[in-house]
């Protein structure tokens, strides 16, 4: 709080400084020149930090300053420059006019970013709301990064839902990106939502998944998805569209999960078939989306070895240290920009923690 008035207060100053140099450069000039016509650029940078009244006060500054030089350097002496300087106040007083609009103007305008800009953040933050801690006897962690400067939500997405069955754990990629990848990714979780808890079946539940793609998604348009199962005995049962296998991490060994049949991604027919795995107290299971296996390198565009991101993981202890852990190492190989977006779940068994289902 402190250190953003002070920055407040940092900027309201900026145009006194400029101000104070044009006084200053005025006077080092000496007899017979003048630089005190410069106090119009004062109002004028103002309008581009402060408000319209306070660029108001700036613009009544500059036209004072501007008298004061101008009887000290006797720049009203005679009839022919007092008409001069006429002419010269009446631009600097219109100058000031100028920068009054625009401060306004510029003020509104970022007003009206800033409520785009919350809109926009509540509806990201719906289409991919935080995972809960804990469910059962799961400890969940999930991240997500956008490639895209400023935005939260992407083609990237996640969910988790307790149901009769067990809890459901879902992660997907759209392909392309932009608002229509948004768009289908929260046809998915919406569909996700919805129908978890209606289908016994996992491979039911993704062709209820792939109807709802097909419904809406353009020709050329897939979802690659992979939904996990896990019930209270530690039984684990994975379903895939096309994406990414989950990785089982026990104790230093990494696993992929992988079924004998891979369905299509979501908006192309085919059948999936589930992999089930029983898990034992502090498995972990690692689920994330290409992005983080596809991360260049900038200085030489290199991808990342293929098993890097479990290789990053496996040290990790808790589910939220080994998300950590993964995108401590993607970043950091990357150099902090992202060339496509990241998706990453972990969810450790802890058999005989508490049951209770905590949910946002």
């Amino acid at each position: 709080m402190k250190d953003t008035a002070l920055r407040l207060a940092r900027r309201e100053l900026v145009p006194a400084y400029l101000l104070l140099a044009v006084i200053v450069a005025d006077q080092l000039l000496g007899s017979g020149r003048s630089a005190s016509t410069l106090v119009v650029i004062v109002p004028l940078l103002a309008s581009t930090l402060l408000g319209p009244w306070l660029t108001a006060a700036y613009g009544v500054l500059a036209i004072v300053a501007w008298l004061v030089l101008g009887f000290v350097d006797d720049q009203f002496s005679t009839a022919s420059s007092r008409s001069a300087q006429l002419v010269r106040i009446g631009g600097i007083v219109l100058g000031a006019l100028i920068a009054v609009v625009a401060a306004e103007s510029r003020q509104r305008r970022e007003s009206l970013l800033h409520r785009v800009e919350r809109v926009a953040e509540v509806a990201q933050r719906a289409i991919l709301a935080d995972l809960p801690e804990r469910i059962g006897p799961l400890a969940l962690a999930a991240r997500y990064e956008s490639s895209a400067e400023d935005a939260t939500v992407g083609g990237d997405f996640y969910a988790a839902h307790p149901t009769p069955f067990g809890t459901r754990i879902m992660i997907g990629d759209v392909r392309g990106n932009g608002l229509d990848a948004v768009r289908l990714a929260a046809t998915v979780l919406g569909a996700f939502w919805e129908r978890a808890e209606e289908e016994a079946d996992l491979s039911r539940l993704l062709e209820r998944l792939h109807a709802s793609v097909r419904r809406v998604a353009a020709d050329g348009d897939f979802v690659t998805a992979l939904v996990v199962q896990i019930d209270d005995l530690g039984v684990a049962t994975v379903v895939n569209a096309g994406h990414v296998a989950p990785v089982l991490l026990r104790a230093d060994v990494a696993t992929p999960l992988l079924p004998a049949a891979i369905r299509p991604p979501l908006g192309l027919p085919g059948t999936a078939v589930p992999a089930v795995e029983m898990l034992s107290a502090g498995d972990r299971l690692l689920l994330y989306t290409d992005g983080a296996a596809e991360a260049r390198r900038p200085a030489d565009r290199a991808f990342r070895p293929d098993d890097a991101v479990t290789a990053d993981a496996l040290p990790g202890r808790s589910a939220a240290d080994t998300v950590e852990r993964v995108f401590a190492a993607l970043l950091d190989w990357a150099g902090n920009r992202l060339g496509d977006d990241v998706a990453v779940v972990v969810v450790r068994y802890e058999p005989g923690t508490s049951s209770v289902t905590v949910e946002n």
